[in-house]
């Protein structure tokens, strides 16, 4: 009888502490289930690139069309040539070659941006590039050299700027970066405006001389990547 009663009670303890290890396996699964589970829903959706979507940002030369030639307005006798829109993971624009033959000649080429993505897009870095092949961003060669004095092609050649204009809120003379509060809404397009101007108080040179730059490249961000880059 006493044999009995304590197999009982063995029993009754060994079954015991089977509940009890259950109870603490179960506990124990659930915080890693809920640990995970909050670490995956408090993670910014972009933050490290997986799933998060990317601007669409798409140059033409005309507001309603998807032309990729450029044509430059002219002023005061200015002779340009036409700018190429090429398509990469930012959009550039490249072959500026403009002829000049007095000073307050200038170029206007006018094109625009349109964001065709879901979601915003903030411009954030404007790129002067080097002409292809060259040092410079900028460079100046007479039509003729023979005739033409190259050391005032040379002084001319400093009074020649490039100016992009984006939107109403950005203009710059060269590359800049961490371009602020500038967007452009999804399904939006803006003006970009890129002046070529040989300024009227420049060197007047003695022949003809053509001027070659380099390409822009306009680079726009969505919110979450600029996020990664600040952080």
């Amino acid at each position: 009888m006493k044999e009995s009663k304590r197999k009982s009670k063995v029993i009754e303890i060994i079954a015991l502490l089977l509940s009890v290890l259950a109870f603490i396996i179960g506990i124990f699964a659930f915080g890693i289930s809920s640990n995970i589970k909050d670490k995956t829903e408090v993670k910014p959706e972009g933050i490290t690139g997986v799933g998060a979507e990317k601007p669409s940002i798409v140059f033409s030369s005309d507001k309603d069309k998807k032309d990729t030639i450029v044509s430059g307005k002219t002023i005061n006798g200015a002779v340009a040539g036409s700018a190429k829109i090429i398509t990469n993971e930012d959009e550039t624009l490249a072959n500026f070659d403009v002829r000049f033959t007095k000073p307050g000649q200038e170029v206007i080429y006018t094109f625009y941006s349109q964001n065709k993505g879901k979601i915003d897009a903030y411009l954030d870095t404007i790129t002067y590039a080097n002409v292809k092949g060259g040092n410079f961003f900028k460079i100046c060669s007479a039509v003729n050299p023979k005739t033409t004095n190259r050391y005032l092609v040379s002084s001319a050649c400093e009074a020649i700027s490039m100016t992009v204009k984006a939107g109403d809120n950005v203009i710059t003379n060269g590359s800049i970066t961490d371009i602020k509060e500038h967007i452009l809404k999804s399904g939006d397009k803006e003006k970009i405006v890129i002046t070529i101007k040989y300024d009227k108080n420049g060197t007047q040179v003695d022949g003809d001389f053509v001027v070659r730059f380099g390409s822009v490249t306009l680079s726009y961000l969505s919110e979450s990547e600029l996020l990664n880059i600040s952080r």
